[in-house]
């Protein structure tokens, strides 16, 4: 636990040229720091949780094998992210599955539900809010709900959203922009008729 605290102390770069000089404690840490991130995006892209433990491993092998080739790196979190997302769409892909293994992000709940609900209404717990918003996301396209996903739940920042979905930046701000301002408007719609039957 004592190394653990060892390498938070240290930034992206040097852990990743700890990893690079085949340091098997930093690799292992950067492992156990990352596995959720990454499993809970997964299930955001397919059902499949077993292809998504699977690509997890791969990608971890891929880094280590590959470790001595592998380029510098400023930011591990947004490096694995766009790593992950590539390989398990190619595994996708590669098995032909359909279409309805590839869950839109407007089916089931997902994170970005948890994140902003807790944004919205500042982590009061009121069930009918939530529900309210739980809805409205719900009509948000993929596109927006996996953009408000990755800023809000994930921290990212446009330029980096925009890479991980191959968007340009612009085009980033007004998902996120949009969508916001689609959750918004309904919230206050449905609060005008409740207010005035």
């Amino acid at each position: 636990m004592k190394q653990f605290y060892l390498y938070q102390e240290k930034n992206d770069f040097e852990v990743w040229e700890a990893i690079k000089n085949s340091n098997e404690n930093a690799f292992s840490l950067i492992f156990q720091h990352y596995y959720n991130f990454l499993y809970n995006y997964g299930l955001n892209i397919t059902s499949d949780k077993d292809m998504v433990k699977d690509s997890i491993q791969d990608l971890f092998i891929n880094i280590w094998k590959s470790r001595r080739k592998l380029g510098e790196v400023s930011s591990i979190k947004f490096y694995l992210l766009i790593s992950y997302k590539h390989l398990l769409f190619k595994k996708l892909k590669k098995k032909k599955r359909n279409n309805e293994q590839i869950q839109d992000f407007s089916s089931g709940k997902t994170p970005v539900e948890i994140s902003v609900e807790t944004k919205m209404i500042n982590q009061q717990n009121n069930t009918e809010q939530i529900n309210k918003i739980n809805h409205n996301l719900s009509l948000l396209s993929k596109r927006q709900k996996e953009a408000i996903y990755l800023r809000f739940y994930k921290g990212f920042e446009y330029q980096e959203i925009s890479s991980i979905m191959s968007l340009n930046y612009q085009s980033v701000r007004n998902l996120i922009h949009e969508g916001i301002k689609k959750i918004k408007n309904n919230l206050n719609n449905n609060s005008s008729k409740t207010s005035n039957p």
